[in-house]
């Protein structure tokens, strides 16, 4: 991992920033894999975070990333530690067509995804992972000659998200988790 500095001084920052690309969050902390993002710190979030301590974030932001990573289960990991107990983690993630045909995603993710990180929907063999799933929405449309109908899917969503999510042509997925407690040593 190479750290190649801060840009700005921050005062006690709360917010960690992921995958900011060009997105400055002025009072976050913002950390790119690229060095010619705007971010503070540059790393690639599939390592370990070292430069960020053990407990000292309030909020870990991710916006159109996770579906780039191959194995989101670590970054769930590393937010996990990072976040203060009752920590939030947002998570923004495309759906629809457009989400699943494009090169560069290494998932498609769908409106059920976000339960395989949640200590409430887990599976066996789900990642375990401290987190709650406490908020979701869905904001879908069609495009083409549909497009017109988008309102009407929207509609559907607030009553059917996972149905509406898995016929959009396009969409984004907001989701957000809170971190348990440590204890047991998490």
């Amino acid at each position: 991992m190479s750290i190649t500095g801060q840009k700005g001084h921050h005062q006690r920052p709360e917010t960690l920033h992921l995958g900011c690309g060009d997105d400055y969050r002025a009072g976050a902390i913002n950390v790119d894999v690229r060095e010619d993002s705007a971010a503070d710190l540059v790393f690639d979030i599939t390592d370990d975070w070292d430069p960020i301590a053990d407990a000292s974030m309030w909020r870990v932001e991710a916006h159109h990333v996770l579906e780039h990573i191959a194995e989101p289960a670590h970054v769930f990991a590393e937010a996990a530690r990072v976040l203060r107990d009752g920590g939030q983690l947002i998570i923004t993630v495309p759906l629809g067509v457009n989400a699943a045909t494009d090169l560069d995603h290494a998932h498609a993710w769908t409106f059920r995804t976000p339960e395989q990180f949640s200590q409430t929907h887990r599976r066996p063999w789900d990642p375990d992972v401290p987190f709650d799933l406490v908020g979701r929405h869905a904001d879908v449309w069609f495009g083409g000659p549909l497009s017109k109908a988008s309102p009407l899917l929207r509609l559907a969503a607030l009553r059917w998200p996972a149905w509406a999510a898995r016929r959009c042509y396009a969409g984004e997925l907001w989701t957000r988790y809170q971190r348990q407690g440590r204890e047991g040593g998490r």
